[in-house]
């Protein structure tokens, strides 16, 4: 599809299944600028539902652009309508969602630090008494075993 809109035909968004047919097809129909007075509907086999105007491929349009031309040209309007709704309700959220990964940010992750640094404070007293401990140890046996060999 964007391969055939970038060299200037029009797709005209048609598409039809055939009733009992087992095979998976895929029909596209396009048309040149001249000839596009219907472009811009889908047929299914119940209604025919317009999804607007196609425009033809522009070379300037970032390439995202094109991807979901060819992308909304594949699903039926049922699924685009749906896609829409999806996108709506993660604009509604997103700044709800924003104000929860700030707060993080600016109040938890500092939270968790103090916390780490404070675990680093208690794991290095440990060390401490575990050395201090062992080393105690060590001169103790040091010293029965220098009374031994005498």
């Amino acid at each position: 599809r964007a391969i055939l809109a970038k060299v200037g035909f029009i797709d005209t968004m048609v598409s039809e299944v055939e009733d009992g047919d087992p095979t998976w097809d895929e029909m596209l129909a396009f048309c040149l600028p001249s000839a596009s007075t219907n472009h811009g509907m889908i047929s299914t086999p119940n209604k025919t539902k317009s999804l607007g105007s196609v425009t033809p491929f522009d070379v300037n349009d970032p390439p995202i652009f094109s991807l979901i031309r060819s992308v909304l040209g594949q699903v039926p309007a049922s699924t685009a309508t749906t896609a829409e709704m999806v996108l709506t309700l993660i604009q509604r959220y997103l700044p709800l969602v924003r104000q929860h990964l700030r707060s993080d940010v600016l109040n938890e992750i500092p939270n968790l630090l103090k916390e780490l640094r404070m675990v680093d404070t208690i794991v290095g007293m440990v060390t401490r008494q575990v050395t201090t401990l062992i080393e105690m140890k060590l001169v103790a046996t040091i010293d029965q075993m220098a009374k031994v060999a005498e």
